[in-house]
């Protein structure tokens, strides 16, 4: 499998305040540098979502942020 194009690694929705109301982290199984570490906790994944939160919050605003 190739990974050197975008690959999706989460999806997320946060609630106005930021609070996860759904996440779904995706783990490949082959990468072309090993297994993904990163994300792998509840705390890690919780601070995550709080620094995109603080990134992208905005009043009224909705947008779509990607990260690989």
């Amino acid at each position: 499998m190739n990974l050197s194009l975008y690959t999706v690694t989460a999806f997320i929705v946060l609630d106005t305040d930021g609070h996860r109301v759904m996440a779904k982290y995706y783990r490949p199984k082959s990468h072309p540098q090993g297994e993904s570490k990163a994300l792998l906790t509840i705390k890690e994944q919780r601070a995550f979502e709080k620094g995109l939160w603080q990134k992208t919050k905005k009043a009224g605003g909705a947008y779509f942020v990607g990260h690989h």
